[in-house]
């Protein structure tokens, strides 16, 4: 993946590290079945988050670009598909049961919806993707995860900063497409004082290292039996 490439994405976030989306913890007993885990991570380039009424006019002229160069540049040192990959590796590994990891492009456009039966009360992926049982594994880690600069808007006036990062994480049964864990993580440290500090941006880079510090060590704890 090239991590170079960049996009603003316009979204709406809260700024608590808690989560609105309904959560799955895993059961007790997870960590000694004897089900092999497949593992695909989706990570988007590093991007700008827009939270709050943004004024048209800023909109069509800044677009966020003042972000760019420096987003770019502390990219390169945070290494975070790595980290992430690791951070989870590791975790398995330690609890036996051993990741398994494989290349696939990933593109929820092409998948097909997931038609719930109508007498179960299980719930279910939303994307069927119960054909990677065929690569030799009985569940799925799907590992989706946004990071960044997220700005707090008041009318067409920046009004905070923070270091950004969201883990989406899910464990699917690929016998049925049902969900065994599902969870979200969102993290975001306050960007005080001057940000723009060429050439290193120390401070853009430690909230957002700080914030994926952050979130990864959350999600550890989330899955401990």
């Amino acid at each position: 993946m090239n991590r170079i490439r960049y996009f603003i994405t316009t979204i709406t976030l809260g700024l608590l590290m808690s989560s609105c989306v309904q959560r799955m913890t895993l059961q007790k007993s997870y960590y000694t079945n004897a089900k092999t885990v497949g593992a695909i991570y989706i990570i988007p380039p590093i991007s700008v988050y827009k939270n709050g009424q943004q004024g048209l006019l800023d909109m069509a002229v800044t677009k966020g670009k003042k972000y760019k160069e420096p987003l770019e540049f502390i990219d390169k040192k945070l290494n975070l598909e790595k980290g992430v990959k690791l951070s989870y590796s590791n975790f398995f590994e330690n609890q036996k049961k051993p990741l398994k990891l494989f290349d696939y492009i990933y593109d929820e456009t092409i998948l097909k919806k997931f038609q719930k039966p109508k007498s179960s009360k299980k719930k279910y992926y939303k994307y069927d993707v119960r054909h990677f049982k065929q690569k030799g594994i009985d569940e799925l880690l799907l590992i989706k995860v946004k990071y960044g600069l997220l700005i707090t808007y008041y009318g067409m006036i920046e009004a905070n900063r923070y270091g950004h990062c969201q883990v989406d994480s899910y464990i699917i049964d690929l016998n049925d497409n049902s969900l065994i864990y599902r969870e979200q993580t969102k993290v975001q440290i306050p960007l005080k004082g001057k940000w723009n500090d060429p050439p290193y941006y120390k401070k853009l880079e430690s909230v957002v290292s700080m914030a994926i510090k952050n979130a990864l060590e959350m999600e550890r704890q989330k899955l401990k039996p």
